[in-house]
């Protein structure tokens, strides 16, 4: 519930045709649709392209490739976080709020995320 409100608040501050981009994920260990490290980075690239429709040249990039087997291969943890390796390193967003709530239900490659999420904090001062 306060990831829910800390949500709101910040999506009600932040202005519309601003460069700071918030999202955000919630994680449902019930749910095999909602409960892995892709469906996490899936989900929070989502969010940024319909903040932000100029990112989309990076997944197009990824898509032209891959296809449909970006969302769905066993090796889409690995091409989506090269997505958003590339959506976070764009001059375009000069900030941006992740947020992903309930980590510890159960999560299919947590481990990956985790290390994902900490190596790009560490990298990327303008990512929260």
């Amino acid at each position: 519930m306060l990831m829910i409100t800390i949500v709101e608040e910040l999506e009600h501050q932040r202005p519309t045709t601003s460069s700071t981009a918030l999202s955000y994920f919630f994680c449902q260990g019930t749910d095999k649709n909602l409960n892995s490290a892709t469906a996490v980075l899936h989900s929070l690239i989502y969010i940024l392209y319909d903040q932000q429709p100029s990112l989309t040249s990076h997944l197009r990039t990824q898509y032209n490739y891959s296809g449909t087997k970006l969302f769905q291969d066993t090796n889409s943890f690995y091409t989506l976080s090269k997505v958003m390796e590339d959506i976070l390193r764009d001059k375009q967003l000069q900030t941006a709020y992740l947020m992903v709530d309930a980590l510890d239900k159960y999560i299919a490659n947590r481990d990956q995320l985790l290390h994902f999420i900490a190596g790009h904090r560490i990298a990327s001062p303008h990512i929260k």
